[in-house]
């Protein structure tokens, strides 16, 4: 074999190992992705919804009859259960009876307060309100940003927050049951200590 064939078989070899080793990469790069999805699902809906241990801020939201409420932190030391709604939404108008329930059913527990948080403006708010014959305290938050604070992109959801401003559950979805309802119910009469989530089901509902 003379030279220049040799070096014509060592460019062809060096060609071979080089295609052969980006497969490979490729392939370990593939798999490396392919693990990590759940984790990036995981991530992503934890940016996406609410989640127990985060810390939420108070927030002096307006109440109907124009006066400030505070959501998140409170200076009573009492647990807040926040239902937060829009006007438009098909599921939330769904669940009126089941959130009267759980209000009424807390009404008289002084360690806890429940206030329905409506993300739409206060005019159509009123309206829904009146129309609907809500007797709950209803707020409106003063901005988007307050509800991305909280982690709320899409609704209905239903999370209880400790007196220094810490979320010890959510269920971001229907009441369909009376399991949930008494889970909701045990999550809002339960210390910090015993934290559990109450809802398996992730949040799927945009914004109304």
């Amino acid at each position: 074999m003379d030279w220049r064939s040799l070096q014509r078989n060592t460019r062809r070899l060096a060609t071979v190992v080089a295609t052969i080793a980006c497969a490979v990469l490729i392939l370990v790069l593939s798999l490396e992705v392919k693990a990590l999805r759940p984790q990036a699902r995981e991530l992503k809906r934890m940016r996406a919804v609410p989640t127990i241990g985060q810390w939420v801020p108070r927030v002096d939201a307006t109440a109907m009859d124009g006066s400030v409420l505070p959501v998140g932190e409170t200076s009573e030391g009492r647990t807040q259960l926040l239902v937060f709604f829009t006007v438009s939404c098909p599921y939330c108008r769904q669940n009126l009876t089941a959130w009267r329930s759980l209000t009424d059913s807390l009404r008289s527990d002084p360690r806890t307060e429940v206030i329905w948080v409506s993300l739409s403006p206060m005019d159509s708010t009123k309206d829904f309100v009146r129309a609907h014959a809500i007797e709950s305290s209803v707020v409106v938050f003063p901005d988007r940003r307050a509800s991305l604070v909280y982690r709320v992109k899409g609704v209905p959801v239903i999370m209880v927050v400790d007196a220094q401003g810490m979320v010890t559950s959510v269920h971001p979805s229907l009441i369909e049951s009376t399991a949930d309802l008494n889970a909701l119910l045990l999550a809002a009469r339960t210390p910090r200590a015993a934290i559990t989530r109450t809802s398996a089901r992730d949040l799927t509902a945009g914004v109304q």
